[in-house]
């Protein structure tokens, strides 16, 4: 992203960051529109959160045939809250020199305010279109946030209405996510492995050997983090309790992602190969405290996502090379016992999902491709028809593609020109 995609958004006083800019929750109907709506037969109640390839991030929760944005404004990579009535959006470098910062926006009436300790001076960006990468704590309103600093990256976290962000730790690589029960992050900085304690601030090491993953594990809701370690021939599967319990697992041949599902009793890992770590060619689920080791999925993939559910993983949804010139990919749904449900059509990602391709253990869980209820599953590129990769084709042709899982035959469906884009079902009676 570069400071001529971003515009002045507007300033608030700084009394108003100290205060909840909150309302109850509300859906809307989303019906068929063309290029701006669910193209089914019914209304579902639904938000579209997409962002431009321009970068420009819009909420549409729409109320009528001709859906309006209840948000726009510069930023991309952009989390909802909960409930859907306010979203944190990170915004690159403006024009007039504002710097890159994190904005809190209420949906229903559009106030603003700089996220406080979020602002990046002297001005930076971990990537192209990324300033701040933004995790939503799965069960509260705590945020945490990976942002550019002092030559290096650092984990802050930050709970509406306090005064000051907290700062975690600094270090490169950097990998967290969240444990929603206790109110803790795991930490992957580095060659460490740490848990911080959100109510005390006490950071935890718990490994200084971590290496061969990227994102921590959360399974049990938080009550079990895994994460691995460097051994002979691959790297060994490790996890803590919440009680602080051990456990040491097998040694996996490879390295290793986690696919998140911190709902689950249980790890899903993504297995590759030692010399071509970009693909994977195994799924595998481990349950530390049966000391268990079992192969789900035996098939060549470059990401995968699991849908949301309580107890068990009711799909996984693989990203599949196409192997074709232009870059194609096509999305496999598999059950959690490997077995096909469905196919969609081969598409050329746009390049923000090629970015979430490449880190999905990461926004997996704090992007995910999937609606709350595992129905929806969306992202953003460019069908058939719709024209070549965008390096052989004109801009503007990617758009936010949704199938509906819960239809006999699932179909990608064009729901707004986007290069990112998410379908969200947020919970009633949630913030």
């Amino acid at each position: 992203m570069t400071s001529g995609d971003i515009t002045q958004a507007r300033a608030h006083p700084k009394g108003d960051s100290r205060r909840a800019y909150f309302h109850n929750s509300y859906s809307a109907n989303i019906k068929q529109d063309g290029d701006a709506a669910l193209r089914s037969g019914y209304a579902v109640a639904v938000h579209l959160l997409t962002v431009s390839e321009t970068g420009e991030t819009a909420l549409i929760c729409p109320t009528s045939a001709e859906p309006q944005p209840a948000i726009s404004l510069p930023g991309t990579w952009p989390v909802l809250s909960h409930g859907g009535s306010w979203a944190v959006v990170p915004q690159g470098p403006g024009q007039d020199g504002r710097p890159p910062r994190l904005l809190l926006v209420e949906a229903r009436t559009g106030t603003d305010f700089a996220v406080p300790g979020s602002t990046i001076r002297p001005p930076a960006l971990i990537a192209e279109r990324l300033s701040h990468y933004v995790l939503l704590n799965p069960d509260t309103d705590d945020l945490a946030w990976v942002q550019p600093g002092r030559g290096t990256l650092e984990l802050r976290a930050w709970h509406p209405g306090d005064d000051d962000a907290l700062r975690v730790v600094a270090g490169a690589p950097m990998f967290a996510a969240w444990a929603p029960a206790p109110r803790s992050l795991a930490v992957h900085h580095g060659d460490t492995m740490s848990l911080f304690d959100i109510a005390t601030g006490q950071l935890r090491p718990v490994s200084t050997a971590a290496g061969g993953f990227r994102t921590p594990g959360i399974a049990a809701g938080g009550q079990i983090i895994g994460w691995a370690e460097p051994a002979a021939g691959g790297v060994r599967l490790m996890a803590i309790t919440a009680s602080g319990e051990r456990l040491t697992g097998p040694v996996v041949p490879g390295q290793v992602a986690f696919i998140g599902t911190p709902r689950l009793p249980r790890f899903l890992l993504a297995v590759s190969e030692l010399a071509d770590p970009a693909s994977y060619t195994a799924i595998l689920t481990w349950d530390p405290v049966a000391a268990s080791l079992e192969g789900v999925v035996r098939r060549r993939f470059v990401a995968a996502f699991c849908s949301p559910g309580p107890e068990r993983a009711t799909a996984l949804a693989l990203a599949v090379s196409t192997y074709s010139s232009d870059g194609r990919v096509q999305i496999v749904i598999v059950d959690d016992s490997g077995r096909q449900r469905a196919a969609l059509e081969p598409f050329v990602p746009s390049g923000d999902v090629r970015t979430l391709f490449t880190f999905f253990d990461q926004f997996g869980v704090s992007h995910s491709p999937w609606s709350e209820s595992g129905r929806w599953l969306a992202f953003a590129g460019r069908l058939g028809g719709d024209g070549p990769h965008a390096l052989f084709g004109p801009p503007g042709l990617d758009g936010l593609l949704a199938a509906d899982l819960a239809a006999d035959q699932p179909a990608w469906q064009r729901l707004a020109s986007a290069a990112m884009g998410w379908v969200r079902e947020p919970a009633t009676g949630r913030p």
